[in-house]
């Protein structure tokens, strides 16, 4: 898949920025038309404006897969989400557990990428630490339960 988005970033050289990767799980999910948005989306996307209101925001995907591209060129960030879904069409809709999200940033600062895992990690009012069922991104996604916490732990 992709999006203009995720090109544009690639031209302007982002991804060639360091690299970090959180995984998350929705606390609540906020319908579009035809998707459903996850807060964890909302809070990355509602943290960059405040460093760079002229960020692009785009999708692409649909039923079980969804990515979102976040692309602040001034401030010089990069986020690509993607989201995997579990269950039932029906379910998937009301039931954040069945979510795995997988958050890509590209920034060279460090401020930054800990706004974003601050922005993320306070959906939950104990941390979203306490909300990872760690099989769900193991299966999916290939991380190990220890390097996924020592990342998170390094951000906050």
């Amino acid at each position: 898949m992709g999006s203009k988005v995720q090109k544009q970033a690639q031209q302007l050289g982002f991804i060639n920025a360091r690299h970090i990767t959180l995984y998350a799980r929705p606390r609540k999910l906020r319908m579009t038309f035809s998707k459903s948005v996850p807060d964890v989306v909302d809070a990355i996307r509602d943290y960059i404006a405040l460093q760079d209101s002229t960020l692009t925001i785009d999708k692409s995907g649909g039923g079980r897969n969804i990515s979102f591209y976040i692309l602040a060129p001034k401030a010089q960030i990069y986020v690509e989400a993607l989201i995997d879904m579990k269950g039932a069409i029906v379910v998937k809709a009301v039931n954040t557990s069945n979510m795995a999200i997988q958050i890509n940033i590209y920034s060279n600062n460090d401020e930054y990428i800990r706004g974003i895992a601050n922005a993320v990690n306070i959906l939950y009012e104990d941390g979203m630490l306490a909300h990872l069922e760690f099989n769900k991104f193991e299966e999916k996604f290939l991380v190990k339960q220890e390097d996924l916490i020592a990342e998170w732990e390094k951000w906050l």
